[in-house]
């Protein structure tokens, strides 16, 4: 009942990992869009083009956060699971829970370093790619629809993994 259990939580993370990274990439592509169109920085008064501001590009919402965790964090660790059964049929439970929040530490440490990391590339180039015209500002939006794309397709990708290996594929 527990792994069937775990089945169903891992299918559902990881449709909600697809399912983030096909919303990315609709606000990504409708960001291109914009740029395409013209509505993006459009100003009557001006005949050329402007790149936004560090400011505007870096814009994000704890809602947007939150949905990116709540997606990552939706499926339960299988080896914490293990941990935690092995050690309570072994009577030291404890063991099994100190055991777990050090994993989840170092989950929470590599995860925050790669945001860090990310985030840290995306200034950078935000900031190099500010006053250098509409093609740095075209590679940019670019970039981050390779991203999103990214995380739809790995999404995709776990599923797909997934279901193959519970039979349900």
């Amino acid at each position: 009942m527990m792994t069937s259990a775990v089945d169903w939580i891992e299918t559902l993370s990881y449709a909600g990992i697809a399912t983030f990274g096909f919303w990315l990439l609709l606000r990504k592509l409708a960001g291109l869009r914009a740029l395409w169109t013209g509505e993006a920085n459009r100003l009557a008064s001006h005949d050329h083009f402007h790149i936004p501001g560090p400011d505007a590009v870096m814009r994000w919402s704890m809602r947007d956060a939150a949905a990116a965790v709540f997606a990552a964090g939706l499926r339960p660790c299988s080896g914490a699971i293990l941990i935690l059964v092995f050690t309570l049929s072994q009577g030291v439970f404890w063991a099994g829970i100190v055991a777990v929040a050090a994993m989840s530490a170092g989950t929470a440490l590599t995860t925050a370093g790669v945001a860090v990391i990310a985030v840290f590339f995306k200034r950078t180039a935000v900031r190099l790619a500010s006053g250098r015209g509409s093609g740095a500002l075209w590679l940019v939006r670019g970039l981050e629809v390779l991203a999103a794309l990214a995380v739809m397709l790995l999404g995709l990708a776990l599923l797909s993994g997934h279901w193959a290996s519970v039979g349900g594929a």
